[in-house]
């Protein structure tokens, strides 16, 4: 007889006497090992499920089950704000966080602020580990979700002291390894309580440096959260490297997990070589059974939500900003960025150029996570650059379509580009202003600005129909401190409420925002040192 018990995290698996059968169903799944002092074969809950399960289909006599009561939160959220699927979240990570766990909801649902809503109810020094495009994204949540919190953006890899006082670090995974010294590196020191790996699918290379770094920092940290949009399910053997990090021997050795839920198969190279072949999948429904949480499956560690899940909770279009830092050569000077249109429209494009290379991120990390996107640009040489560099990037990837439109693409063949319902579209903004429907996607990269605020409208609602109920994702790319700085301010945080005014002249938002359609230059420099005067006033 085999019986199932627990102490904390840790379930158990043993026998009065030797079991050979037990041995051999303990053997079988990845992450159960014996544990010599408790005489058990133990491992987390999801392993020693799948175990049971497994046991029982055996025919083997198992007494007991992996029980797992309700979570009871003991920290109080300061919740304002949330939708109730992000409540859930927020729960989820502070009941389970302390075993390394993975938000993977949908794009646009809200990750980022349930990992700080979190962190701000555990009340523990936080690190935040993310790709360098996105390291202002995190800066602006924090203002939102977290004001009071101290923000302390760590850079480059000759590290300094973290002063005491510090809530929240910022580190982009490039130079991770430089502060995750466990030796008596900064990180080390400041005695980190929470952990977050924003975009967590970059640790699944187990032989990168980023992500040995990650799993080291880890080892100090008692709340490890991973936030990834991207499911690893489709390649198994990626999962095994992110779970790593978050819970080091989840999933037991690499081979072990190879060979059951990766197809592991010995190939003969040549007649002296031999080698093991991981690329495949098997027991997939298996391995989703042990990661998936839900009410059902409560020792899963992963928690994903679909845009179709929570539909009813969001709204239909939904902007967001994510400002990028460029180089000195992409910042024009911005006193005489606004003496003409022309020179306006110079800076625009020179802040453009110097966004690349983080538009190909940005992108490459949206069709990975099964998205179509739509990227709109105002010059048709960015446009075909970021489809040119994104077709290189994704090693080939013919199962992806891509396809570039601009000024030079007969309105024929447009029509035929978009009614094929490409994955990644490139675009200018005036060669799909005519008659182009682009609700075939439901993401929108602005690369490059415009500040006239009814051709963004327009450009957004070619991807969003009336009545449609697939909500859209809308995101503006900004270069911080140039010309950018003035469009984002000035008219893109104003767009809601010049869409809800349209038609009444007795607002004088809408009246200024009507008049850069005639002037632009110069009404979008009043403007914005009007709106600039009146936050340092209302300060």
């Amino acid at each position: 007889m085999i019986r199932v018990s627990h102490d904390g995290p840790v379930w158990a698996l043993s026998s009065q006497f030797y079991s050979k059968p037990l041995y051999r169903l303990a053997k079988s799944i990845p992450g159960i090992s014996w544990d010599p002092t408790a005489k058990a074969w133990v491992g987390r809950a999801d392993a020693i499920h799948t175990a049971v399960k497994a046991g029982r289909a055996a025919g083997l006599h198992i007494v007991g089950d992996v029980v797992i009561p309700p979570s009871t939160l003991t920290a109080p959220l300061a919740d304002k704000g949330l939708r109730d699927y992000q409540r859930v979240g927020v729960e989820f990570l502070i009941a389970h966080g302390q075993e390394g766990v993975i938000l993977a909801d949908d794009l646009g649902l809200g990750k980022t602020a349930q990992a700080i809503v979190a962190a701000r109810a555990i009340k523990g020094r936080t690190v935040v580990v993310c790709p360098a495009f996105v390291r202002y994204v995190w800066a602006k949540e924090l203002e939102k979700w977290w004001p009071a919190a101290r923000v302390a953006h760590l850079k480059g890899t000759k590290p300094t002291p973290i002063d005491d006082t510090v809530d929240v670090a910022i580190i982009n995974y490039d130079v991770l390894h430089a502060w995750a010294d466990l030796l008596g590196g900064p990180l080390a020191k400041w005695s980190p309580a929470v952990i977050v790996f924003d975009e967590l699918h970059y640790c699944m290379s187990p032989r990168a440096r980023r992500t040995r770094a990650g799993a080291d920092l880890s080892q100090i940290v008692r709340y490890r959260i991973g936030l990834t949009g991207t499911p690893m399910t489709s390649r198994p053997r990626d999962l095994w490297s992110v779970a790593e990090v978050l819970t080091p021997g989840r999933f037991g050795n690499f081979f072990d997990y190879g060979r059951r839920y990766c197809d592991g198969k010995r190939e003969q190279v040549t007649p002296e070589k031999a080698v093991w072949n991981f690329d495949g999948a098997s027991r997939l429904d298996e391995l989703h059974d042990r990661m998936t949480y839900s009410p059902k499956t409560p020792w899963g560690f992963m928690l994903r939500r679909l845009k179709s899940d929570v539909a009813m909770e969001l709204p239909p279009l939904t902007r967001q900003m994510i400002e990028v830092a460029v180089a000195k050569p992409h910042r024009a000077p911005l006193a005489s960025a606004f003496s003409d249109n022309t020179a306006l429209r110079r800076a625009l494009d020179t802040a453009a150029d110097g966004k690349i290379a983080d538009a190909v991120s940005l992108v490459k990390g949206h069709l990975a996570q099964g998205h179509k996107v739509v990227v709109l640009t105002y010059r048709r040489a960015i446009a075909e650059t970021i489809g040119t560099s994104v077709t290189l990037s994704l090693d080939g990837d013919t199962r992806l379509a891509r396809a570039t439109i601009t000024g030079d693409v007969p309105q024929e063949v447009r029509k035929v580009i978009v009614d094929a319902q490409p994955n990644l579209l490139c675009a200018t903004m005036d060669s799909t202003s005519v008659g182009i429907d682009l609700s075939f996607a439901d993401v929108v990269v602005f690369v490059e600005l415009d500040w006239v605020p009814s051709k963004l409208l327009q450009c957004e609602g070619r991807l969003h129909r009336f009545g449609q109920a697939r909500p859209v994702l809308a995101q503006y790319l900004i270069a911080r401190g140039t010309a950018d700085d003035y469009i984002r301010r000035a008219v893109l945080a104003k767009l809601d409420n010049f869409h809800a005014a349209i038609g009444k002249t007795d607002d004088k938002l809408v009246k200024d925002l009507r008049g850069l359609e005639r002037s632009g230059a110069d009404t979008l420099r009043a403007l914005y040192e009007r709106l600039k005067k009146e936050e340092t006033e209302t300060v």
